[in-house]
């Protein structure tokens, strides 16, 4: 028996999935991305996805990727910014960004926006790493504060995830 040890990203991955509320089918994937891995992990597991991704070159190679995959029916491809999405307020109980936020201009304002569209009692799951190690994540974790009333972080060497949950009562800031 192989005891081969799993590559971190196939463990982060599981890690998201596990976090996802099960009570909405529908899932927001910021920054899908060429290869659209979360999306097609996601449709995959039933759920049915709306990716947006602020470049047409990424949502072409996704979209090959995905028709590829046999779930194409399940993903909903579309050209977004982070910064100011179409979505009406409360629209999404689960968004997840895996590995894009470090890719937004105004990071404060994607952080607004993800809030903005989430549910109350929505979770948003966002998974990002810093190899520069010049405290990125550690920004991003004080503005997830700054926004949410809880956040918890999983921590794995230079990358982490982080677990926001909007609640019922809102923060002021």
């Amino acid at each position: 028996m192989s005891s081969k040890k799993e590559p971190h990203y196939v463990r982060e991955r599981k890690i998201i999935l596990q976090y996802i509320k099960n009570d909405s089918p529908i899932i927001l994937d910021i920054g899908v991305g060429q290869c659209a891995c979360m999306s097609l992990l996601m449709a995959q597991k039933g759920y049915q996805v709306i990716a947006i991704d602020n470049e047409q070159d990424a949502l072409e190679n996704a979209k090959t990727r995905i028709n590829e995959s046999g779930v194409d029916g399940q993903i909903n491809l579309k050209l977004e910014d982070a910064t100011s999405l179409s979505f009406a307020d409360g629209s999404f109980m689960n968004i997840v960004a895996y590995n894009s936020l470090h890719h937004v201009q105004n990071l404060d304002k994607a952080v607004a926006e993800i809030y903005r569209v989430l549910r109350p009692e929505g979770r948003a799951i966002i998974s990002d790493f810093d190899e520069t190690a010049e405290g990125y994540l550690d920004d991003l974790c004080d503005l997830l504060k700054s926004r949410f009333k809880q956040v918890r972080q999983i921590k794995r060497k230079y990358r982490r995830i982080f677990v926001c949950r909007k609640t019922k009562t809102k923060k002021i800031i």
